[in-house]
């Protein structure tokens, strides 16, 4: 399927739903969209790429979302609309309710929103799929959170969970819905969403006591992916945006109330009142997810085509095993040193290229003495303790609580590493960090 037959299929959609076509402009953004091209990139006539991706395309994705009955957006647009040529919805257009009327009558789970998902490749990670199954379906948690970096897999592990779960016929969920957060719903568009999906009574107000009715009569499994968009930029973790703290409600709401389902979430950092339910022995769990151990790492670069196996576990512990990173520097090292892991760690520096893309946006979040504490680390170079931190901060008077605030904000991030030495924690930064603060930021 081409980019016009894309268009095409989505504009039949449309009408379905609206009266009024699609615009042009929205056309194009489609169009344009199907090609792969970044809002950045994107060139259409009297029109600024910035105005096109802040006013423009997030109500565009979000009516076709309303239309589909699944959350559709630039990244999986592609794999959306395969998804539906495949189920022949281009010649027999149906809407979302008998959409999923249909899945539901071929197996148990009606909204199988996971299958939109463009790379589900994953290496290793058995031991994580274990553990997120064991929460879900034996100790049977209310709200489990998968946390980590960017680049480390929450996404994917997410969606090989699923298919390991749809593969379980011991699993009974009466739905399994997919959201993404990219666009930072509100949180009344969220549970209109879902209700939508999962009560049998029309026109049902979106609150969450009608949300939680719902999770106790059915088993349901809902997935809230990339949570750290509804998070506020230059404050410390999990703080949330202005407007977006009733989700706070709802996710205690969950975490505590009395019900059958389990709310899933991805996300680079964890609203703090969750982080205050999570225990061993609670029905919130969370998993930070680390980078990959050496072999599965191994695979990994194997399958990209890379020679001199003996070099990769430099290459692996640079990167610090980040699945994301580690392909990205496969790409360079494949085209620019011909697959040689050797010639490049010759050069004795590390890659940052496509890379500080998705730093960039983990990084743009950070307050001023968070970054003030990542260039302290970043210009020491070595381990520090506590101790030193405190040196280094006092002639700018900011207060030993302050660092430690900072400190477990940056933790919870997944930004600082930290290690026992002598029985006393050592703070400091990958090397990646360290590279990219050292190349990004200044006193």
């Amino acid at each position: 399927m081409n980019s016009e037959e894309a268009l095409s299929l989505v504009c039949k959609l449309f009408a379905t739903k609206y009266e009024i076509p699609l615009t042009p402009l929205e056309q194009e953004i489609i169009r344009q969209s199907w090609e792969g091209k970044e809002y950045k990139d994107m060139k259409i006539a009297g029109y600024s790429s910035a105005y096109v991706k802040t006013n423009i395309a997030p109500e565009l994705w979000k009516k076709i979302s309303k239309v589909l009955g699944v959350t559709v957006g630039k990244k999986n647009l592609r794999v959306v609309l395969h998804n539906l040529q495949r189920e022949k919805l281009s010649t027999k257009l149906e809407t979302p309710r008998e959409f999923f009327h249909k899945l539901e009558a071929v197996n148990s789970i009606s909204a199988q929103n996971w299958q939109n998902m463009s790379d589900l490749e994953i290496f290793g990670r058995g031991e994580e799929l274990a553990i997120l199954q064991k929460w879900i379906l034996q100790d049977q948690c209310r709200l489990v959170a998968i946390s980590g970096m960017g680049g480390m897999g929450k996404t994917t592990l997410t969606g090989n969970l699923l298919k390991h779960l749809v593969s379980n016929q011991a699993t009974r969920f009466a739905n399994i819905i997919w959201l993404s957060l990219e666009n930072a719903p509100t949180l009344e568009s969220i549970l209109r969403e879902i209700i939508d999906l999962i009560s049998s009574q029309q026109h049902l107000v979106p609150s969450i006591e009608n949300l939680l009715d719902n999770l106790r009569s059915e088993r349901y499994l809902i997935i809230f992916d990339a949570l750290e968009n509804i998070f506020s930029k230059d404050s410390l973790a999990g703080k949330y945006r202005q407007g977006y703290e009733s989700y706070s409600n709802l996710f205690k709401q969950i975490s505590t109330s009395q019900h059958q389902s389990c709310l899933l979430l991805t996300s680079v950092e964890i609203p703090r009142e969750i982080s205050i339910l999570v225990g061993k022995n609670s029905l919130v769990r969370l998993l930070p997810l680390q980078g990959l151990a050496i072999q599965p790492a191994k695979q990994l670069l194997r399958n990209k085509g890379l020679t001199e196996e003996e070099d990769w576990e430099r290459l692996i512990n640079l990167y610090r095993g980040n699945p994301l990173a580690l392909k990205i520097v496969a790409t360079m090292i494949l085209e620019l040193f011909n697959g040689k892991v050797s010639a490049f760690l010759a050069e004795n520096t590390i890659f940052i290229g496509q890379i500080a893309e998705i730093l960039d946006k983990q990084l743009v979040r950070l307050s001023d003495l968070e970054i003030q504490l990542l260039y302290c680390l970043a210009s020491i170079k070595e381990p520090v303790k506590f101790a030193h931190l405190c040196v280094y901060f006092e002639q700018k008077n900011i207060s030993k609580s302050q660092i430690i605030t900072v400190l477990e904000s940056l933790i919870m991030r997944s930004l600082i590493e930290k290690n026992i030495e002598h029985g006393e924690f050592m703070f400091t930064l990958q090397p990646l960090i360290q590279k990219y603060v050292q190349k990004y930021y200044t006193k």
